[in-house]
């Protein structure tokens, strides 16, 4: 699987929690802005990053978050100026996670630590 038909799938995994909670989920139009859903929260209006990950390197998932874009995939934008509330992840296992900002660095670590999280 290519890494827009993860992108793909973590969109759709996105998409389906929000819903299933009974949040209101807006796409936006482009794909030229730090995050890639809007889901109202208790009246409030949310800018979701989703991610998809397969890293593993010590036994935890890990995603990072920097923007990258133009053909080279070179990086466009640092992990702490992407702007987002959430960061929803998916990993290759199926496993998923809501995480606020706030409780992201410059990526995250998905260990016990972010079990508060998972859905």
């Amino acid at each position: 699987m290519n890494s827009k038909k993860k992108g793909d799938l973590g969109l759709g995994k996105a998409i389906a929690y929000y819903t299933t909670m009974g949040y209101s989920v807006s796409i936006p139009l482009t794909d030229s802005q730090d995050y890639d859903l809007v889901v109202e929260i208790d009246k409030e209006l949310k800018k979701v990053q989703v991610k998809y990950t397969s890293y593993k390197p010590n036994k935890s998932y890990v995603a990072y978050f920097a923007v990258r874009g133009g053909t080279a995939g070179k990086i466009t934008k640092q992990a702490e100026d992407v702007d987002f509330d959430i960061l929803f992840v998916t990993t290759d296992s199926g496993e998923c996670w809501s995480i606020p900002r706030s409780n992201c660095g410059r990526g995250v670590i998905l260990n016990k630590s972010k079990d508060e999280f998972r859905v």
